[in-house]
């Protein structure tokens, strides 16, 4: 059997059964315990192998993008 290398989570969702809650904060970060939603799933993902993750994301969504890409600002202060 092939080596699973790449994952895709769909995270477009509209999430209106979380609403007011959904229309301030993505229901991908809302806390589980003390860590968001999106830190179990890659977390599983990770510990499966796999090498490579595709987010699905609804284009209203920018929070998620923004949420991995690198700042340089904030890593020369840290």
């Amino acid at each position: 059997m092939p080596e699973i290398t790449k994952a895709v989570v769909p995270l477009a969702g509209m999430a209106t059964r979380h609403l007011p809650l959904s229309k301030a904060v993505p229901k991908e970060f809302l806390p589980l315990g003390d860590k968001p939603l999106l830190h179990y799933i890659l977390e599983e993902v990770s510990a499966s192998g796999v090498k490579e993750v595709i987010f699905v994301v609804n284009a209203n969504k920018k929070i998620i993008e923004d949420y991995f890409r690198r700042s340089l600002v904030l890593e020369k202060i840290l």
